[in-house]
């Protein structure tokens, strides 16, 4: 006959058993959670950021020359950059470094190397918006590597007196990020 302290140790240990493959499963349901997370968190920053600078350069363009906007992005992230011209003309794009492939959402534009800008040779994934009017011929752009957290403030001049397409052109000192539109 079985004693009340035998069936008490087997319970404690099945109960144990139990409890280690529940926290085993939870914890790693965390894991893809908070990681979901940062990948929806990373994304929603990066079309804020980009939407605010291309809105920016718009408003400057239709206001014509002497037209400045001068405004702040946040970004969370370490490593990112704003190309002017990649991946087409008259574009403007916002480059985040992603930990994996896997965690990139469908909507931004697949991975790939950023050429010809401060991001050279990285691998990214990003997000573009075409800026009717704009005309950039070959990529230029600003890039963080590392030192990308925190506020930056972002100004958008109009120096455009000749009509007619623009030319953007970015350049960066510190935490300020310029945009200027040129006469091509």
């Amino acid at each position: 006959m079985r004693s009340d302290a035998q069936i008490t140790i087997e319970t404690v240990i099945l109960i144990g058993f139990f409890l280690l493959v529940l926290v085993g499963v939870t914890i790693t349901l965390n894991f893809n959670v908070s990681s979901a997370g940062r990948d929806a968190a990373r994304a929603l920053e990066m079309r804020s950021n980009l939407d605010a600078i291309a809105s920016a350069v718009e408003a400057v363009q239709a206001l014509g020359p002497g037209a400045e906007r001068t405004f702040w992005i946040v970004s969370n992230q370490k490593t990112w950059g704003i190309v002017a011209g990649y991946p087409e003309k008259g574009s403007l794009s916002y480059w985040v470094r992603w930990e994996s492939r896997h965690g990139v959402p469908d909507e931004l534009l697949s991975t790939g190397s950023v050429t010809g800008t401060p991001l050279s040779g990285a691998t990214f994934a990003g997000i573009a918006r075409k800026i009717p009017g704009t005309n950039t011929t070959t990529p230029v752009g600003v890039g963080y590597v590392n030192n990308g957290q925190g506020r930056f403030k972002v100004v958008v001049v109009n120096n455009n007196t000749a009509g007619g397409n623009a030319t953007l052109s970015i350049s960066a000192s510190g935490k300020v990020i310029t945009l200027t539109l040129e006469v091509p």
